[in-house]
């Protein structure tokens, strides 16, 4: 497995850990605001915590960025809450896969948006953060008119 590469000036690398895809993942933060650089699989590995049932702040303590940005982030990404009862503090993806298996979702690439994924069905091909975009909402809109 080729090791990450060093992150880009400016930016500082706040944890190292395996992605929903099982490859190796950087969080990294914008070092002079402490803003978290998302990126597309990061923002799928969040998705997936949702999905497997781990509670917001122990996501915000694996990733090691703050638990606000963590639910803002999954609220813009329209990522359904799982049930109180079911969160967990600890991640398991082959929970996650089985429930996005039975829920028909699958992993999916942004048709607006290069190189963003998102969880969706077969017939699903924008982002939900995608959608909330000022230039979708005009491209959507002119569309109306």
């Amino acid at each position: 497995m080729a090791p990450l590469p060093t992150p880009e000036a400016g930016m500082r690398r706040v944890r190292t850990l395996t992605g929903f895809d099982g490859l190796p993942l950087a969080v990294e933060v914008r070092a002079s605001r402490g803003q978290v650089a998302w990126t597309p699989r990061l923002e799928l590995y969040l998705a997936s915590t949702r999905w497997a049932g781990q509670h917001p702040r122990a996501v915000a303590r694996d990733l090691g960025i703050p638990f606000s940005a963590v639910v803002s982030r999954l609220h813009l990404m329209n990522v359904p809450p799982r049930p109180r009862e079911e969160l967990t503090d600890t991640y398991d993806p082959d929970l996650a896969r089985r429930r996005l298996h039975e829920a028909g979702m699958e992993v999916r690439q942004c048709h607006k948006h290069a190189g963003r994924l998102f969880f969706g069905n077969r017939w699903t091909y924008v982002a939900p953060l995608t959608k909330r975009s000022s230039g979708y909402q005009r491209e959507v809109s002119n569309l109306d008119h």
